[in-house]
């Protein structure tokens, strides 16, 4: 009974190979080859999402341009 469990797993071992090796082939053919650009932005395309202040209170401008 146990030789034939081994016996079992053996050909499931081998069909799980074979399933993995024709995956692989399959994968290594639509692997593309991958190069690396440089592209350097403009300014028009630089875009400011989230400005933080780090200064005190005491130095923001109040409306009339002058500082506090």
């Amino acid at each position: 009974m146990v030789e034939r469990y081994k016996e079992e797993l053996e050909a499931v071992d081998e069909q799980m190979q074979a399933e993995l090796d024709a995956l692989q082939d399959k994968h290594s053919e639509m692997q593309g080859e991958i190069r690396e650009i440089a592209i350097n932005p403009l300014k028009k395309d630089i875009v400011v999402e989230f400005l933080v202040w780090r200064g005190s209170p005491s130095t923001l401008i109040k409306p009339g341009g002058t500082a506090s």
